[in-house]
């Protein structure tokens, strides 16, 4: 299956029919109809960023037949969302089944069986991936390229506005990451 996101939501198109089904807020229990990033689990588990409302919460997580939403005011048929921001602009569904989301200018954290870990204080993050040897890389918005080995995170040069990150997959632990200036590949030390 193929899942694609943006303006009007997300939609997936079934592998085997050819058919395409929207998901919005108008038909579904998603909470969004603007969904920045998703990503998509073996299992076929999606997590997707989104825009609840001022104030109430940022990220929506589809099992299959229903959503869960990720808020402040879901009275008990959701997930807490402890972050001051209305939405997320990335998200990542690592190997381990963790989430790693970025709240809105709040940093980027880890959820795993109902509790949240900061992991560092990007205010913007455009794009993740987790690389061939399970390290976590951010690509930001303004000069902003890091990995996480362990706890420590790595500052990698790049040149202007984040635009879009890519596991290399002849290469391990290898990224692309492209700007409005520049496209790099990088294992973090070279």
């Amino acid at each position: 299956n193929v899942w694609v996101c943006g303006t009007g939501g997300a939609a997936v198109r079934n592998a085997q029919t050819g058919t395409w089904q929207r998901h919005r807020l108008t038909n579904n229990g998603n909470m969004d109809s603007f969904i920045n990033d998703l990503t998509v689990g073996a299992d076929g588990t999606v997590y997707a960023s989104s825009n609840g409302a001022p104030g109430i919460g940022g990220m929506a997580k589809f099992d299959g037949t229903r959503w869960t939403n990720f808020n402040q005011e879901h009275h008990g048929l959701g997930i807490d969302w402890p972050f001051p921001t209305d939405n997320s602009e990335a998200v990542l569904l690592r190997k381990n089944g963790n989430v790693v989301v970025n709240p809105m200018f709040n940093g980027v954290h880890e959820y795993s069986n109902g509790n949240w870990q900061t992991l560092n204080n990007s205010a913007d993050v455009v794009g993740m991936v987790e690389d061939s040897l399970d390290r976590l890389w951010v690509l930001g918005e303004y000069f902003n390229l890091k990995v996480q080995n362990g706890n420590t995170w790595t500052d990698v040069g790049i040149t202007a506005w984040g635009n879009r990150i890519q596991v290399d997959p002849s290469r391990a632990g290898t990224v692309w990451a492209a700007t409005g200036h520049e496209v790099k590949r990088t294992d973090g030390a070279t």
